[in-house]
């Protein structure tokens, strides 16, 4: 995966000529291949209820380009450990929320440990996060949160909120 995600013109151009969709938007240039022609790697965010595709697009040297196949993809994480007994002085962390703004997230911690909290990218809103039902704060783009884990479960509310951005 590229260092830097920000979609380039040249990919934006091509991404444009083979996507006919216009529910799909590109939030991410994940990769670049040089063959004959270049191949890209896209990561779109689709329809109202935000989910998310892997688009995969060929160029070809005339400038050409068509979408060689497209996945849907889950951001974040699946799955509960809720259940699961977990070591003395660790507590839970649980996600709720739309679960696809997570990328990282430990399931669980132990108590004055630093949880640090990944989330997508987001260009059209902001990702905003709730910790115990207390706002912690918004952001636009990348977005990494890191707490002390109380002696406590935690739970870790996220979503995209894309009031105030016009278009979205």
């Amino acid at each position: 995966m590229r260092e830097d995600l920000s979609i380039t013109e040249e990919a934006q151009a091509a991404f444009d000529k083979a996507v006919k969709d216009s529910e799909q938007k590109a939030v991410a240039l994940l990769g670049t291949q040089v063959v004959a022609g270049i191949n890209y790697c896209f990561l779109c965010r689709t329809g109202m209820t935000p989910s998310y595709q892997l688009v995969y697009i060929y160029e070809n040297l005339q400038g050409d380009a068509e979408v060689l196949e497209e996945k849907e993809y889950t951001l974040g994480l699946s799955g509960s450990e809720d259940d699961k007994p977990l070591p003395e002085g660790e507590h839970h962390i649980s996600l709720t929320g739309e679960l696809d703004v997570f990328v990282e997230c430990p399931t669980s911690a132990a108590a004055g440990e630093i949880v640090t909290v990944k989330t997508v990218a987001v260009e059209d809103g902001e990702v905003k996060l709730e910790v115990n039902g207390e706002d912690i704060g918004s952001w636009h783009g990348w977005g990494t949160y890191s707490f002390v884990m109380p002696d406590e479960d935690v739970e870790i509310c996220g979503w995209i909120s894309t009031e105030g951005y016009p278009g979205a």
